[in-house]
Protein backbone atom coordinates (compact mmCIF):
# COMPACT_ATOMS: atom_id res chain seq x y z
CA UNK A 1 0.00 0.00 0.00
CA UNK A 2 1.40 3.15 -1.00
CA UNK A 3 1.94 6.13 2.06
CA UNK A 4 -0.17 9.18 0.96
CA UNK A 5 1.59 12.53 2.32
CA UNK A 6 -1.13 14.57 4.02
CA UNK A 7 -1.89 18.53 4.62
CA UNK A 8 -2.15 20.32 7.09
CA UNK A 9 -5.75 20.20 6.89
CA UNK A 10 -5.83 16.78 6.38
CA UNK A 11 -6.10 16.02 2.24
CA UNK A 12 -4.35 14.33 0.23
CA UNK A 13 -3.26 14.82 -3.35
CA UNK A 14 -3.52 11.55 -5.65
CA UNK A 15 -2.34 11.98 -9.41
CA UNK A 16 -2.44 15.93 -9.30
CA UNK A 17 -6.11 16.19 -7.65
CA UNK A 18 -7.16 17.29 -4.42
CA UNK A 19 -9.38 14.60 -2.02
CA UNK A 20 -10.69 15.92 1.56
CA UNK A 21 -10.60 12.05 2.12
CA UNK A 22 -8.91 8.54 0.62
CA UNK A 23 -12.02 6.25 1.23
CA UNK A 24 -15.36 7.17 1.45
CA UNK A 25 -18.68 6.02 0.24
CA UNK A 26 -19.80 6.04 -3.41
CA UNK A 27 -21.43 9.52 -3.29
CA UNK A 28 -18.59 10.76 -1.97
CA UNK A 29 -16.47 9.73 -4.47
CA UNK A 30 -18.91 10.65 -7.16
CA UNK A 31 -18.43 14.15 -5.99
CA UNK A 32 -14.92 14.43 -5.54
CA UNK A 33 -14.96 14.63 -1.54
CA UNK A 34 -13.25 11.10 -1.38
CA UNK A 35 -10.56 9.48 -4.18
CA UNK A 36 -12.43 5.16 -3.50
CA UNK A 37 -14.84 3.58 -2.11
CA UNK A 38 -12.26 1.60 0.14
CA UNK A 39 -9.19 0.49 0.97
CA UNK A 40 -6.49 -1.80 -1.43
CA UNK A 41 -7.33 -2.59 -5.11
CA UNK A 42 -10.90 -3.70 -4.27
CA UNK A 43 -12.01 -0.12 -3.74
CA UNK A 44 -14.11 1.81 -6.89
CA UNK A 45 -12.80 4.95 -8.33
CA UNK A 46 -15.25 7.39 -10.15
CA UNK A 47 -14.10 6.15 -13.52
CA UNK A 48 -15.61 2.53 -11.85
CA UNK A 49 -19.21 4.43 -10.93
CA UNK A 50 -21.80 5.63 -12.83
CA UNK A 51 -25.43 6.89 -11.96
CA UNK A 52 -28.75 4.91 -13.36
CA UNK A 53 -31.81 5.89 -14.55
CA UNK A 54 -33.33 6.29 -10.94
CA UNK A 55 -30.06 7.91 -9.49
CA UNK A 56 -28.79 5.87 -7.28
CA UNK A 57 -24.60 5.09 -8.34
CA UNK A 58 -23.61 1.72 -9.43
CA UNK A 59 -20.71 -0.42 -10.59
CA UNK A 60 -20.18 0.28 -14.34
CA UNK A 61 -19.44 -3.12 -14.43
CA UNK A 62 -22.08 -5.08 -12.50
CA UNK A 63 -24.81 -2.34 -14.29
CA UNK A 64 -23.21 -4.13 -17.61
CA UNK A 65 -23.53 -8.03 -16.43
CA UNK A 66 -26.79 -7.30 -15.26
CA UNK A 67 -28.70 -5.75 -18.19
CA UNK A 68 -27.23 -8.44 -20.73
CA UNK A 69 -28.29 -10.98 -18.11
CA UNK A 70 -32.03 -9.52 -18.46
CA UNK A 71 -34.60 -11.95 -17.22
CA UNK A 72 -32.44 -15.05 -16.88
CA UNK A 73 -32.11 -14.11 -13.18
CA UNK A 74 -35.52 -13.64 -12.52
CA UNK A 75 -36.74 -16.57 -14.05
CA UNK A 76 -34.06 -18.82 -12.38
CA UNK A 77 -35.89 -17.18 -8.96
CA UNK A 78 -39.01 -18.10 -9.98
CA UNK A 79 -40.23 -14.34 -11.37
CA UNK A 80 -42.34 -14.69 -14.40
CA UNK A 81 -44.59 -12.34 -16.88
CA UNK A 82 -48.27 -12.47 -17.19
CA UNK A 83 -49.39 -11.88 -20.89
CA UNK A 84 -51.61 -8.63 -20.97
CA UNK A 85 -50.10 -7.19 -17.86
CA UNK A 86 -47.01 -4.96 -17.14
CA UNK A 87 -44.57 -5.76 -15.08
CA UNK A 88 -43.31 -9.39 -13.07
CA UNK A 89 -44.85 -12.31 -11.25
CA UNK A 90 -43.71 -14.46 -8.68
CA UNK A 91 -44.87 -18.08 -9.70
CA UNK A 92 -45.92 -21.15 -7.58
CA UNK A 93 -45.81 -19.55 -4.06
CA UNK A 94 -48.58 -20.70 -1.87
CA UNK A 95 -50.97 -18.20 -0.20
CA UNK A 96 -50.82 -17.87 3.61
CA UNK A 97 -54.33 -19.02 3.78
CA UNK A 98 -53.95 -22.19 1.88
CA UNK A 99 -50.74 -22.75 4.34
CA UNK A 100 -52.71 -21.87 7.56
CA UNK A 101 -55.37 -24.11 6.80
CA UNK A 102 -53.18 -27.01 6.24
CA UNK A 103 -51.86 -25.97 9.57
CA UNK A 104 -54.65 -27.74 10.78
CA UNK A 105 -54.42 -31.17 9.16
CA UNK A 106 -51.76 -31.79 12.12
CA UNK A 107 -51.74 -35.13 13.13
CA UNK A 108 -52.81 -35.67 17.12
CA UNK A 109 -49.95 -37.71 18.04
CA UNK A 110 -47.36 -35.32 16.56
CA UNK A 111 -45.50 -32.57 18.72
CA UNK A 112 -45.99 -29.23 19.18
CA UNK A 113 -48.41 -26.16 21.21
CA UNK A 114 -51.62 -27.82 19.42
CA UNK A 115 -50.70 -31.49 20.44
CA UNK A 116 -54.03 -33.68 20.43
CA UNK A 117 -56.34 -30.64 19.47
CA UNK A 118 -56.36 -31.86 15.75
CA UNK A 119 -58.39 -35.01 13.89
CA UNK A 120 -56.37 -38.12 14.51
CA UNK A 121 -54.59 -39.32 11.69
CA UNK A 122 -54.92 -42.63 10.20
CA UNK A 123 -51.23 -44.30 10.27
CA UNK A 124 -50.67 -48.03 10.18
CA UNK A 125 -50.07 -49.54 13.28
CA UNK A 126 -46.86 -51.73 13.95
CA UNK A 127 -47.14 -55.45 14.68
Amino acid sequence: MVNRPQFQNGGYTVGGKKYKMLVGSRAQVWNGTAQKTSYGRAGLKKADLLMNKWGRIVSKRKHKTGKKSGLKRLHAKGYFTKKGQFGIFKKGSKTKKARKSKKGKRCRHKAGPKKGKYKKCKTKKRR
